[in-house]
């Protein structure tokens, strides 16, 4: 997994722990932003081992536990070109 300047290591942990519990893989995370009002937010690319539009990136909201925003793509490559776009 590559990570880019988390704000918390708590962030990382729960967007981590919640993806994990639902099967899937995290592949990478970064903050939305690096101002500090910001800490509570990171973009996450995820593999979610289905067949179909398996890769996808989110914003994770740490202060709801909830991901949100998805671009959803079933080549790694795009996922990754997305993910560093956004």
């Amino acid at each position: 997994m590559l990570t880019e300047g988390i704000s918390t290591v708590n962030t990382l942990k729960n967007a981590t722990d919640l993806i994990t519990d639902k099967d899937m893989e995290l592949l990478r995370i970064k903050p939305v932003s690096k101002h500090p009002d910001d800490w509570y937010l990171c973009y996450v690319l995820v593999d979610r081992k289905t067949t179909y539009d398996t890769y996808v990136t989110w914003i994770y909201n740490d202060t709801t536990k909830e991901f949100n925003w998805g671009h959803y793509l079933s080549d790694l490559d795009d996922a990754i070109e997305d993910f560093d776009n956004r």
